[in-house]
């Protein structure tokens, strides 16, 4: 009989990092998370089949992308496969650049590296912050004065857990006294425009 050895040449991106989590369709990953779906390196012969005889170790880095990468970046290889999956790879784009994209390198020695292709970064939103605190300069005994209209009013942001604005968040933020005997007055909905929500004619009697 004639048998055949697959025998590769280069490593290949079986699986691409991705979440289900992102709001913008044209993004694959979370920031600052964890990939939901872990990458998945074959070694892989010129017809695309695996060669199961490939037991090296896998690195992943930063190939493109002025972010940062974090996690456990190697794996052993196992029938020619490196499943990343528990060694918890995530991307946190740099600044509050919100859909940043990035590419992810896999290299073993004796064997070609692979690329992803452009990947791209989602900033979600996990908690709102006030950004600007609802304040009336000269005041002296307190933040605002009574009954009248905040002389700066308070303004509030969608931000990730690492403090980066949600550009894509668009919801109905809600101001209301969270302690306090006093009534809040006027308009105390506001929609969120990239991530901050303006206020406007508040006021505390």
């Amino acid at each position: 009989d004639i048998s055949a050895n697959v025998i590769a040449g280069g490593l290949f991106f079986a699986t691409l990092p991705s979440d289900e989590g992102t709001e913008d369709i044209k993004d694959e990953v979370v920031s600052g998370t964890p990939f939901q779906f872990q990458p998945v390196v074959e070694a892989r012969d010129t017809n695309g089949n695996v060669d199961t005889s490939f037991n090296g170790i896998v690195d992943i880095v930063l190939s493109s992308g002025a972010g940062a990468l974090a996690g456990n970046t190697s794996a052993q290889a196992v029938n020619g496969r490196a499943d990343f999956s528990g060694r918890n790879l995530k991307y946190t784009v740099s600044g509050n650049n919100d859909g940043e994209q990035f590419v992810l390198q896999a290299s073993s020695p004796g064997i070609a590296s692979a690329e992803t292709p452009f990947l791209s970064a989602d900033i979600v939103a996990v908690n709102l912050v006030f950004k600007t605190q609802p304040s009336h300069p000269g005041t002296p005994n307190g933040d605002v004065r009574s009954g009248v209209p905040f002389a700066i009013q308070p303004v509030v942001q969608a931000r990730d857990a690492a403090g980066k604005t949600d550009y894509d968040f668009t919801e109905i933020v809600t101001i209301e006294v969270a302690t306090g005997g006093g009534v809040l007055s006027g308009n105390k909905k506001v929609k969120a425009v990239l991530g901050s929500a303006s206020f406007a004619g508040i006021s505390y009697n």
